[in-house]
């Protein structure tokens, strides 16, 4: 709404990976059932990062000067870096700032948020302070007094990185069960009120996409499609596919809708006897 006041033209929404990312661990970044698979814009086949690609795709690919994302834990940050622009939490430099300053305000459903929030900074006068003193890119730091520190250490870094040792999992996990709760009790004309509601959806219409499309088995590098398998109670093969560069084989994996063992068998031995890529024990240390 505010951006409309001011002129804005909003084009579309964009396409992210479900649920902020979170919808599985096992999920490639940037896939969601509506709006498919988001490519990077540089390599197709390579990482668009998750979970607000669409966001960084969108600017990336020149469709777009400016979008809006959401950051919890790097949904930002990281497609942005993955897709070649610039990303600023909350969400560049000079054309975000201005969307910026046009829709920041208080938060109510943000516990953290304070009154502060509601008055905009001055962002764009810094962008243009910088530029009128002509600073260059590999000295600018330095000419306006900052302090170079190399091979800087942090205490505990590798414990820090590890979502499991620093707690953040956990709280992630909690608080993406309450928040999603709580956004789903709002939406009324939805059919699924709560993650339980979800879950039962899921459940029940595991299988919709797979007939719809016609699809005889899900394929993965490695053994990526087991959780999804797993949480539906359906079959899977792992054939031998190849080897990294030392030496130690990894396979792809069918999987399937529930009955469909005969199709599976008959698509991984079609697979097997086109490739014969397992070789004798190497048996190296």
């Amino acid at each position: 709404m505010k951006l409309r006041k001011v002129g804005a033209i909003i084009l579309r929404k964009a396409s992210l990976s479900e649920w902020v990312n979170f919808h599985s661990f096992a999920a490639p970044n940037g896939l969601s059932a509506r709006g498919g698979q988001g490519k990077n814009t540089y390599v197709l086949l390579a990482d668009p990062c998750g979970s607000s690609n669409g966001s960084a795709i969108s600017v990336a690919a020149n469709m777009i000067a400016v979008s809006l994302g959401t950051e919890t834990d790097g949904s930002i940050l990281c497609p942005a870096s993955f897709n070649g622009v610039v990303g600023i939490k909350l969400i560049i430099v000079t054309d975000a700032v201005y969307i910026l300053n046009v829709i920041i305000g208080f938060d109510y459903y943000d516990a953290q948020a304070t009154e502060k929030h509601q008055n905009p900074f001055h962002a764009v006068a810094i962008c243009n302070f910088t530029k009128l003193m002509g600073l260059k890119e590999r000295d600018w730091g330095l000419q306006r007094g900052a302090i170079v520190v190399d091979h800087l250490e942090i205490a505990n870094i590798d414990e820090i990185l590890n979502p499991t040792s620093s707690g953040e999992a956990i709280a992630l996990v909690v608080e993406f069960k309450l928040s999603l709760n709580a956004y789903l009790k709002d939406l009324v004309s939805l059919p699924v009120r709560s993650l339980v509601d979800v879950i039962a959806f899921n459940q029940k219409n595991s299988s919709l996409i797979m007939i719809e499309n016609k699809i005889d088995a899900l394929v993965t590098p490695r053994a990526d499609v087991v959780p999804v398998i797993a949480i539906g109670g359906y079959p899977g093969i792992s054939v031998p596919v190849g080897f990294d560069n030392n030496g130690v084989p990894f396979g792809i994996a069918f999987g399937g809708l529930k009955g469909s063992e005969p199709k599976l068998i008959e698509i991984a031995y079609g697979f097997e006897q086109a490739t014969k890529v397992r070789k004798p024990l190497s048996l190296k240390p």
